[in-house]
């Protein structure tokens, strides 16, 4: 055999050596991790996503991938499923963004709402963070009932049913640290607009925490209400148990309570609970009176409307009459 040979038999068998020894080696498969992902299980009226290149429209069982914008139109809402640990509802006239999705490079799940009005559950969620943000407050959870909604000129506020969220506020897109503040259930966080964070790192002003009132815990119930959540297969019996229980089942009267008592008036019959109660009753009484005088104000303005529509036929009636009489007046030949 020539040598020429020999060497390219040898090079040959060194490299089907190699081949087999590489197809033996052991393969290291990644451990597997939670998976956490938004996908849209029901659609009403006007639902659509914004994506690259375009926009399409929502149906059930779309996955929503980082960036993806959600926007509902008017008289229409979505209902989102966070895996297997959480409901989202997005109420009409809302815009919602996915910013960062748990996983392999990042810890925590993070949604931007930019105006409108969210509904969202969440269990206990695992070595993960879960984040709301808008453009004045930045709101943290890791397993909580709560409503978040944005305003365009009034800012964010956030009342909550179940649990805690720690709330900071916004600034030119940076949360605040040293500024948190923890609202428990039956409390709501007031609105917190631009100007409000500006005076908040002035020194001038907090975000105000008080509890919810008896109208503002029935309007988050009925909105729970809406959610189909025994049809929802794909998140935990333990989610749909807790918007049924906690939320839509809950007593009005013991949320108000706890939110009392949160706020330091645990003894009962105690000088800071009565001044509690009196000044609840107060912005009850306070909020009545407000609704009463609008539904004045609405009838009045109504009332004038109709007097001038009134005036004004009389008005032509009148010029009417007189370019009839005036044409009556004129000679024939």
């Amino acid at each position: 055999m020539k040598p020429g040979t020999r060497f390219i038999l040898c090079l040959a068998a060194y490299s089907v050596l190699i081949s087999s020894c590489k197809k033996e080696a052991p393969v290291n498969l990644p451990s597997e991790k939670p998976a956490f992902n938004f996908m849209v299980q029901s659609v009403l009226g006007d639902v659509k996503i914004i994506r690259t290149p375009g926009e399409k429209k929502a149906i059930p069982g779309d996955m929503l991938a980082i960036n993806d914008i959600i926007i509902t139109g008017k008289q229409s809402v979505a209902d989102l499923t966070y895996g297997s640990s959480g409901i989202i509802r997005i109420s009409e006239k809302s815009t919602l963004a996915i910013t960062v999705i748990a996983g392999d490079a990042s810890s925590e799940s993070i949604i931007k709402l930019d105006k409108g009005k969210i509904f969202l559950t969440l269990g206990k969620l695992q070595n993960t963070g879960f984040k709301v943000r808008t453009p004045t407050v930045v709101a943290s959870v890791r397993g909580t009932s709560f409503v978040v909604s944005a305003d365009v000129v009034k800012g964010a506020r956030l009342s909550v049913m179940k649990g805690t969220v720690t709330v900071l506020p916004v600034q030119k897109g940076e949360a605040i640290e040293g500024k948190e503040i923890s609202v428990g259930a039956g409390q709501k966080m007031d609105y917190v607009s631009r100007n409000t964070v500006d005076r908040i790192l002035q020194g001038r002003a907090e975000i105000s925490v008080t509890p919810m009132t008896e109208a503002e815990i029935i309007e988050i119930k009925n909105t729970a209400t809406g959610i189909m959540v025994d049809q929802i297969r794909d998140v935990d019996e333990e989610i749909r148990t807790e918007v049924k229980k906690d939320v839509i089942q809950a007593d009005p009267g013991i949320l108000r309570q706890q939110a009392s008592d949160a706020s330091g008036s645990q003894v009962t019959g105690s000088p800071v609970k009565v001044q509690n109660d009196a000044l609840l009753k107060k912005n009850i009484e306070s909020e009545r009176l407000a609704a009463k005088q609008r539904r004045l104000e609405e009838e009045q303005k109504k009332r004038e409307h109709e007097e001038l529509l009134k005036k004004q036929a009389e008005e032509e009636d009148a010029r009417a009459r007189a370019r009839r009489e005036k044409a009556s007046s004129i000679p024939t030949l």
